[in-house]
């Protein structure tokens, strides 16, 4: 797989520069819709009748265990990682790494400690791994075996005790996170049991970098590789997504005990991915 993934690599085509970054300059000058009948981290959100709700925000009063750890990223800054670990438990029941991490904790520790207890089992760690800048980002979560080696290290070096099975140990991330998620999952099925792959990113790399799109499905059809509990989603509406990710499912059914497959009337957002995350977990019984 590592050596696919290097002939993969590719940059955006100049010509598009231009476009990406308008685009870029949109989202950053975007603002909530103050008559928004719904927010959800500070943002506005439409959504119709039959949409699951949104989790609530949470709070809480009670101080978690958190432990930051830092580890040298795959483009060769610093990458930030936080543990969050529940009160009261000498050896936790299980881990969840969770993918983007930063974002999650961008409401505060606190926040994300009361999220954690009303959707994650009671003896359940997290990791949450940030990945910096957007080129940090990119070379972190475009199925980087450095990535996956960081991973094993933070794990092997947590500050409470951690099942070793990997039916205890699960994986999650949206979108490039998606990808990533199941690469780790592919590369190192000893670490983790479980991916959950929100509309991910399975297109990667893009066609008009001159290399073959939709890599990982490629190496996973024509590899070895066995997996436990896989979780897909996406959008009816993510139209850049639905075709690849529908490939993906028709290989990870010829690779896994257990595949959770799952198209939702949505797009490429995060309440989507929120609303969904908790029944998810809970299936998994993360």
């Amino acid at each position: 797989l590592a050596e696919r993934r290097a002939r993969a690599l590719g940059v955006t085509d100049p010509a598009r520069h231009d476009r990406v970054t308008a685009w870029y300059e949109l989202v950053i000058r975007s603002r909530p819709d103050p008559l928004a009948r719904e927010q959800f981290r500070g943002a506005s959100v439409a959504s119709g009748p039959d949409a699951p709700p949104l989790p609530e925000r949470a709070s809480s009063d009670e101080a978690c265990h958190i432990f930051p750890a830092r580890i040298p990223s795959a483009s060769g800054g610093v990458r930030e990682a936080v543990w969050y670990l529940p009160h009261g438990i000498a050896r936790a029941g299980g881990v969840i790494v969770m993918l983007d991490g930063d974002r999650r904790l961008a409401d505060g520790e606190a926040e994300f400690a009361a999220w954690a207890r009303a959707h994650l089992a009671a003896d359940t760690a997290v990791l949450l791994l940030g990945h910096g800048s957007l080129a940090e980002r990119d070379a972190d979560l475009t199925c980087n075996p450095a990535l996956v080696d960081d991973l094993r290290a933070l794990l092997a070096d947590a500050p409470i005790e951690i099942p070793a099975h990997p039916e205890r140990t699960a994986i999650q991330g949206s979108s490039l996170g998606g990808l990533s998620a199941l690469y780790a999952q592919c590369v190192a099925p000893e670490v983790f049991g479980t991916s959950i792959c929100q509309s991910p990113s399975f297109w990667w790399p893009n066609a008009k970098s001159g290399h073959d799109p939709e890599w990982l499905t490629t190496a996973l059809a024509s590899s070895a590789a066995r997996l436990r509990n896989v979780h897909l989603s996406v959008g009816s509406d993510e139209w850049v997504l639905l075709d690849p990710v529908r490939r993906m499912r028709d290989v990870v059914r010829t690779r896994a005990d257990r595949l959770d497959y799952e198209e939702f009337a949505g797009g490429h957002d995060v309440p989507c991915w929120e609303a969904s995350l908790p029944r998810v977990l809970r299936a998994f019984g993360v």
